[in-house]
């Protein structure tokens, strides 16, 4: 699932461990564990972007995912929580 985030850019500003410009994808999962329906959630956010979730810099839209793709992802990231 790396590679697919890779492929789609969302490595710019995210890393698996470490703040770059976006928080890190644990940081991602930990914010999100036990919350009912995150997967959902942040796969929306993945795919349509959002505005002061984590501060001032907005994650963008990603019209570049595949359908489903965006759903794969969250599950992944929420995965690297545990």
């Amino acid at each position: 699932m790396e590679k697919l985030a890779r492929e789609r850019n969302c490595m710019t500003c995210h890393a698996v461990d470490r703040t770059l410009l976006a928080p890190s994808y644990r940081d991602i999962a930990k914010r999100y564990e036990g919350q009912p329906g995150a997967a959902a959630d942040l796969a929306r956010t993945i795919a349509d972007g959002s505005r002061g979730k984590w501060g001032s810099i907005p994650m963008p839209a990603s019209p570049q995912l595949a359908p489903g793709e965006a759903g794969r992802l969250a599950h992944w990231i929420l995965g690297l929580g545990h």
